[in-house]
């Protein structure tokens, strides 16, 4: 056994007895702070409802002006038919009648010289239109379809370049995903063809 020294022989310290003072508010001082409180809590809660509705409601505005500038305006004219808009002729008769509506007379020429089988002269109508204005998702994958068909990936990827695909309706997704895929792909195949040995 250890021998045990003084100092663990030495008997422990008597309790010192400490005063520890609560100090209780009155009932009256406790309703009238939780009353503060829950009106501070209702106001802020009321504030944040009106920020929400405000943002809600600037949404809705925003939506609904976004809907108005894709529909067509009852005041623009008609647009020629389909195998008018292939005939350079009219078209440039027709421009000069409406010169603030090129974009949409190029995208819709475009449109029909696809359906004619005119597809080179599709891309020109559609490099037209973009100089015009800006095209939306569906005809830069239209526009980008034909490059790649026609074997210039390069042209499609800068025509997909920055587009923002999810304003395209779901049916037409994934035909924008290939397109892109497809121009990525041509586009490096040309690249390794003209660096290998």
């Amino acid at each position: 056994m250890a021998a045990l020294s003084a100092p663990d022989l030495v008997a422990p310290a008597p309790p010192v007895a400490t005063a520890v003072t609560l100090r209780v508010l009155r009932p009256r001082v406790i309703s009238r702070l939780l009353l503060v409180s829950a009106m501070g809590l209702l106001a802020g809660t009321t504030l944040l409802a009106a920020v929400l509705v405000w943002t809600l409601a600037e949404l809705r505005l925003a939506v609904r002006l976004a809907e108005a500038a894709l529909q067509p305006s009852l005041l623009q004219a008609p647009l020629p038919s389909p195998e008018r808009l292939c005939d350079d002729r009219a078209v440039a008769v027709w421009l000069e009648r409406h010169p603030d509506d090129s974009l949409r007379l190029h995208v819709a020429r475009a449109q029909a010289l696809i359906a004619a089988g005119r597809r080179e002269d599709a891309v020109a109508a559609y490099t037209l239109a973009a100089q015009r204005g800006r095209l939306g998702p569906l005809q830069r994958v239209v526009w980008a379809e034909i490059l790649c068909d026609l074997g210039d990936p390069v042209a499609a990827a800068r025509v997909l370049d920055g587009v923002d695909l999810s304003p395209l309706p779901p049916d037409q997704l994934p035909r924008a995903l290939a397109i892109t895929g497809q121009a990525h792909l041509l586009n490096r195949q040309r690249s390794a063809a003209t660096t290998a040995p």
